[in-house]
């Protein structure tokens, strides 16, 4: 199986020569392409041992290409490796798509922001949809639910085989959980309307406006709707972590997603996106203004980065990026603005958000000339998720429990990556090891209110009220001023009177 390339192939050095970032008669300058290489891979590599990350990474640098390869295996039942060219679903980075073809009709003022969403779509309750608009739809900040909040969602129910049509009416019937601009609520469901919209407003389906207006200009001849009847050239299978160990692979009606999470692509055709939205080849000056607008993120996190580490200090960088995950499939776009820098992941195992976002920082430090940066230790939540793969969970944890016992705390014990991982196999039902994971963690930090609260809720998820209340009432104490906390125990406390 290919996990890490060994040697530097000769189209890096080449395009670096071309792109004018080392000269071709310097030794030094190739020397200099081969330890970037070098780099990038190190970095990369223990999320590849340890089966964290496994999939293709795309890095620019001042918008030219410097590394992009594959990882680890697109078909493990046919040992297929993956490349720079695989194709995988990319999650919720389809909602970023979709607002920018939202704002292309903007522009071309056949809809409006302010408009309520009742003028396109009648068959939602009228009382509802004319208070929600296309503003609300595009910031999640509608009031509508996610899918998860959809009766059988998270128990396989969706994983028969059901029209779009029936599932547009179950949608129609989610009620608000808060009123429209009140809050920011990620909200699926939200972008499932909006792509509904644009198909109203265009007479045409959805993949067919999304050829015509981003993937032709573009020429982006690897990307489009990743439909369950369609069989890709060099596509990548999405696989999630298996109760027993190994993996599995999902089968679900992924036509349901559309405008929220169906498109499939690859880490060049993204790197092509990227690079258009610093041009107007696909959105006017002041579009984009509005697009990229803190108070609005339509389909983008927009922020800073603050980067540091050896040789560079501490650094703060815009940055404008979006993640995506379905079905066994997780993808991670970030582009640093300032200094047209990019790090596109997008990868067919399940990697959680959080350790995304870690080998992105890491990768982004590099481009800034930051060292390697690579842990002398290997995280514990990277082990973790060894053992998960390997079968081996419960004799991991009964080390870690002995090692305990003898007050010997892990090294590399990381609270957020081993609270990510377990989320992450709470969400595809591998409950118990899911509250071992979060009970591991209140162990390893006892005092920390994110351990504390985490538990309690998973607690009074699985009907642990009292497990629940104890620990809220302990995480009161270490701060009594926290509200998340004082609320909740005061819930429970009612509740249990």
């Amino acid at each position: 199986m290919k996990l890490l390339i060994q040697l530097k192939p000769v189209w890096l050095i080449s395009l670096l020569i071309a792109s004018g970032l080392i000269s071709a008669n310097s030794d030094s300058a190739t020397n200099s392409a081969i330890t970037l290489s070098d780099n990038i891979e190190s970095i990369v590599k223990p999320y590849v041992d340890n089966h964290v990350f496994n999939g293709s990474i795309l890095v620019a640098k001042n918008g030219k290409v410097i590394f992009s390869e594959g990882f680890g295996l697109a078909n493990k039942e046919w040992q297929v490796s993956n490349t720079a060219d695989s194709k995988y679903g990319i999650g919720s980075i389809t909602k970023s798509i979709t607002a920018i073809l939202t704002m292309q009709l903007v522009e071309q003022k056949r809809l409006a922001l302010t408009d309520t969403i009742d003028r396109y779509l009648p068959e939602l309750p009228k009382k509802r949809a004319q208070g929600i608009t296309v503003h609300h739809l595009l910031s999640h900040t509608s009031g509508l639910p996610n899918y998860f909040s959809i009766p059988g969602w998270t128990d396989g129910e969706f994983n028969k085989s059901i029209s779009r049509e029936e599932f547009s009416k179950i949608l129609n019937g989610m009620e608000l959980q808060s009123a429209p601009g009140e809050r920011y609520q990620y909200s699926n469901i939200g972008f499932f309307f909006l792509g509904k919209i644009i198909e109203k407003v265009t007479g045409k389906d959805y993949g067919a406006v999304l050829e015509e207006n981003i993937l032709k200009p573009l020429s982006m001849k690897n990307t489009g709707l990743h439909l369950s009847e369609i069989v890709l050239d060099k596509e990548a299978t999405g696989y999630q972590l298996n109760k027993k160990g190994g993996y599995r692979k999902n089968v679900i009606n992924r036509n349901l997603f559309r405008a929220s999470g169906d498109i499939y692509s690859t880490v060049g055709d993204l790197f092509k996106l990227d690079q258009a939205l610093y041009s107007n080849k696909l959105l006017s000056t002041e579009s984009k203004a509005i697009m990229f607008a803190e108070n609005n993120s339509y389909g983008w996190n927009i922020g800073e980065a603050t980067l540091d580490g050896p040789n560079i200090g501490t650094i703060v960088k815009r940055s404008i990026n979006y993640s995506g995950q379905v079905l066994g499939f997780n993808s991670m776009m970030t582009r640093l603005v300032d200094d047209r820098h990019s790090i596109i992941l997008i990868g067919n195992i399940g990697t959680s958000n959080y350790h995304r976002e870690q080998m992105t920082r890491q990768l982004s430090q590099l481009l800034y000339g930051g060292s390697s940066l690579t842990a002398t230790t290997i995280p514990l939540s990277f082990m973790l998720n060894k053992a998960l793969v390997d079968g081996n969970l419960d004799q991991q944890l009964a080390i870690i429990e002995e090692r305990l016992s003898k007050n010997k705390t892990p090294e590399a014990a990381d609270e957020r990556g081993i609270a990510a991982l377990a989320q992450q196999i709470g969400w595809i039902g591998m409950r118990r090891k899911s509250i071992k994971l979060f009970e591991l963690n209140a162990r390893l930090f006892p005092e920390s209110i994110a351990s504390l609260a985490n538990l309690a809720a998973v607690y009074q998820r699985n009907n642990r009220a009292k497990d629940a209340l104890v620990l809220y009432e302990k995480a009161h104490k270490l701060a009594p001023d926290n509200e998340y906390v004082k609320q909740r125990l005061e819930q429970l406390t009612a509740s249990n009177n």
